[in-house]
């Protein structure tokens, strides 16, 4: 017995050429059982990443084969899914919703091989893995979810800084880092930007309260240093709206400044995942453009197409 998965991306991508007929006042060419997958996947890649040639690298094709593809399903479904601007490729309001359909598809057939492929329970080996400190919670919170699903992997983690080579943390498999990372030997792709605000423990607000105006800030103590990730623009903004006197504590490490938060000192900057992760943590500010920083994945050229590293980062993006 034949089983047809894809019933309900068919009403969906049917629904979304009605839409275009809507717009144009023409019924689009279109026949759904020659849309191509690969074609489908192309499209969503390049919706996330932008650029043709980071959807090369991701998917391990040459540049034009992904234009080619691109091209191809344009002509299938005889809509425009992409607009060129200065900075790259963006989905049109027809692509946005096209590509939506794909990211649920793709995440549909994840979910079903995670939780049917019985036969990948038996995956095994180490996975090396290499992150800034204020990344380790959400790590061992994917490698804890990991557990249940593929029991017979095991895990070495390494805290890395800023500027710290990758050849120092015994090369990683994978590597979470700032894009200013390029070393040899890795391939890149863009995963997420993290965000920072500023908090409080919850002993430090029953205290001291919480600054509800500009001029209420200055009556406020400070830690400083931040984590890796946001020490510059974090510095700035407590120069700009503290005085120097109210910064009572630094630290150089994201473990330190955790740690000085949680023992009620004063106010400093947290990953907002984190702080929000943590009950006894207050957010005092929310978070702000100028505490965002973009992580990057990167992955040992032998091993970026290996199942064990896919199986990963399949998980840490469910995370984030």
């Amino acid at each position: 017995m034949r089983l047809n998965i894809w019933s309900k991306y068919d009403i969906q991508a049917t629904l979304l050429l009605w839409k275009g007929f809507e717009l144009t006042g023409q019924i689009c060419q279109t026949d759904l059982n020659s849309v191509d997958w690969s074609e489908m996947r192309t499209a969503y890649m390049v919706g996330e990443l932008h650029t043709l040639s980071r959807t090369a690298q991701h998917l391990g094709v040459h540049r034009s084969t992904v234009m080619r593809q691109i091209t191809s399903l344009e002509c299938r479904i005889g809509r425009r899914i992409f607009q060129r601007e200065h900075d790259g490729y963006y989905p049109t309001k027809f692509g946005f919703e096209l590509i939506s359909v794909a990211r649920q598809a793709a995440l549909d057939f994840r979910e079903f091989f995670l939780t049917r492929g019985s036969a990948e329970r038996t995956i095994s080996g180490n996975i090396m893995i290499a992150a800034p400190s204020c990344l380790t919670r959400l790590i061992t919170t994917v490698l804890a979810d990991l557990r249940t699903h593929y029991p017979d992997l095991w895990y070495s983690y390494s805290s890395i800084e800023e500027d710290a080579e990758f050849e120092m943390v015994g090369e990683p498999d994978i590597v979470l880092a700032p894009p200013t990372h390029l070393a040899r030997g890795y391939s890149a792709q863009k995963l997420t930007a993290i965000k920072a605000s500023l908090f409080a423990s919850d002993g430090y607000v029953q205290t001291h309260g919480i600054p509800k105006t500009v001029k209420e800030l200055r009556d406020h103590t400070y830690i400083s240093g931040c984590s890796e990730t946001f020490q510059d623009s974090a510095e700035t903004w407590l120069r700009e709206h503290t005085s120097a006197r109210s910064i009572i504590f630094r630290a150089n490490g994201f473990f330190a400044l955790y740690s000085a938060i949680a023992s009620g000192i004063g106010i400093g900057f947290l990953p907002t995942q984190v702080g929000l992760g943590d009950p006894g943590m207050i957010q005092i500010k929310e978070p702000s453009a100028n505490f965002s920083k973009e992580v990057w994945v990167f992955t040992r050229n032998e091993h970026a197409k290996g199942r064990r590293a896919q199986i990963f980062l399949e998980a840490l993006r469910k995370h984030l």
